[in-house]
């Protein structure tokens, strides 16, 4: 409690984390992490959710270490920056509303602790990497694949045979003709009202986003049965209603 308060933190807030090329720089300085880069998303985009929360008298906070910028926006305490400390990292995990994260290993802190989580910039999107225990209130969005050459975004179809062939390199992703294009402001506010609705049990699911949750599911489990691949956990965090409302070519089914 007194190193909450330290921080000025009183009543209910919420941890985020983006994932940042500086803390494999620091730690690893002679090793070249750059193929990793693109799993990378900006902390300044969570603007927006930041002020939706302010509006809820519900506040952020940064987490993380060793990160290449500071916190631009208002309502969110930059911890990274100015108060780290080991054990802080758990108790503010342990006592969070919900835990904001990114395809980035700090994420299995509040998995461990059990608490909601709600992932943005998820990537690889499909590949079975991350171990992601289920938790019924879990939420995801994903970076999108924009194919250059078409001047178009892929489907969910076209982005698991991209994944099958870039894994997690990202150089592999630019030889493809893909760029590699993070979640917006808007796309992170809409996660962070729904994630926030459904842990205060007023978040209303549509037939509509039923269906759009039921298609996502069954293209995903028929390319794993295809192509002989496991399931990744993935498949049992719903994926963010407004995300699937607003990027429905996602779900296109044509080659």
């Amino acid at each position: 409690p007194c190193l909450k308060q330290h921080m000025g933190l009183q009543g209910p807030y919420v941890c985020v984390s983006s994932r940042d090329p500086a803390y494999l720089a620091t730690i690893n300085p002679n090793y070249d992490c750059e193929y990793q880069d693109f799993r990378d998303s900006d902390i300044n985009k969570f603007n927006l959710a930041a002020e939706y929360l302010s509006h809820k008298e519900i506040t952020a906070v940064r987490m993380g270490r060793h990160v290449k910028n500071e916190v631009n926006f208002s309502n969110c305490i930059d911890y990274a920056n100015k108060y780290y400390d080991e054990l802080l990292d758990i108790v503010l995990a342990k006592d969070c509303k919900f835990y904001v994260g990114d395809s980035s290993g700090i994420v299995l802190l509040p998995i461990v602790l059990n608490r909601p989580i709600a992932l943005r910039n998820w990537i690889p999107t499909f590949l079975d990497l991350e171990a992601l225990p289920y938790h019924p209130l879990n939420l995801l969005i994903f970076k999108k694949y924009y194919l250059k050459a078409e001047e178009r975004f892929l489907s969910v179809k076209e982005m698991m045979r991209v994944e099958k062939k870039a894994g997690c390199i990202g150089q592999k992703y630019k030889e493809l003709g893909i760029e590699v294009v993070e979640n917006s402001a808007e796309e992170i506010f809409d996660l962070i009202v729904e994630m926030n609705g459904r842990v205060d049990g007023t978040w209303n699911e549509t037939p509509e986003d039923v269906e759009l949750q039921e298609k996502f599911q069954s293209i995903y489990k028929e390319w794993c049965r295809q192509e002989h691949f496991q399931e990744s956990a993935t498949l049992h965090i719903k994926i963010g209603a407004m995300f699937l409302r607003k990027n429905t070519f996602l779900l296109n089914l044509e080659d």
